[in-house]
């Protein structure tokens, strides 16, 4: 019985050791707040090539998303209704970590109503310092971040956020 419990105890110790040991040495080091985006190479759905900074003309709304991600999943259709509220000012656009063919039957599923990018190879993840999706990238027309929104969130703090990054003279009338 001794001979099993220590068995079991090694069995259980070894992997949390050998996950503890590598989340520790992954250096994920987030995009600060002020800091320019990255230019990374990113693919249409179209399978058009361009960079980060190349679809950004403006105040820009990005969220950064799995396919695979359930919580990705619920706020793609709150993204959605934000760029209809808000996309007469500002721009919207995802880049998707997972594969074009899996973003691409995703955004048709979802009826996703601004333009996505796929990245390659975890570039999105290195160049932004993600280490968990969704995350909402508040980027003014001049390429630099100015908040951000970790995970799934109610439209009204997705809301409150874009309202405070336009401005108080940006505001939208209702």
């Amino acid at each position: 019985m001794d001979r099993f419990l220590v068995a079991l105890v090694v069995i259980i110790a070894i992997p949390v050791v050998v996950l503890t040991y590598l989340h520790a040495s992954i250096d994920v080091k987030p995009l600060p707040i002020g800091k320019t985006i990255p230019r990374i190479n990113l693919t249409s759905l179209a399978g058009k090539k361009i960079t980060s900074g190349s679809f950004i003309h403006k105040r820009s709304v990005l969220i950064i998303f799995s396919a695979e991600c359930p919580h990705c999943i619920a706020m793609l259709s709150v993204f959605s209704a934000m760029k209809q509220k808000y996309g007469d000012v500002l721009h919207f656009a995802g880049l998707s970590m997972s594969k074009p063919d899996t973003t691409r039957e995703l955004v048709s599923k979802s009826r996703v109503s601004f333009p996505v990018y796929v990245g390659t190879n975890g570039e999105i993840e290195k160049a932004f310092g993600i280490s968990m999706v969704p995350v909402t990238f508040l980027v003014d027309s001049n390429l630099v971040l100015r908040n951000e929104v970790l995970g799934e969130v109610r439209p009204g703090i997705l809301d409150r956020s874009i309202e405070a990054f336009m401005g108080e003279k940006h505001r939208i009338e209702r």
